[in-house]
């Protein structure tokens, strides 16, 4: 035979309504076509010293982003 043992929660007030992104979503980042072509450049010379993931990783890109 095996007994429940239910332990009572309080509360310490309401919530706030400011939820999780109380600023609202951030906006999407958007790029200069000069910008994409120097992360392009920077990704390619990552890439010949097979440190292209890592370059990836530091400006956070994914590779579908540069293909």
């Amino acid at each position: 035979m095996s007994s429940l043992v239910v332990a009572e929660v309080g509360q310490n007030g309401s919530m706030s309504s400011s939820g999780p992104r109380a600023g609202g979503p951030s906006r999407r980042r958007s790029f200069t076509p000069a910008q994409k072509l120097e992360l392009l450049t920077q990704y390619e010379d990552a890439c010949t010293g097979k440190e292209g993931g890592a370059f990836l990783r530091e400006q956070g890109l994914y590779s579908s982003q540069i293909a």
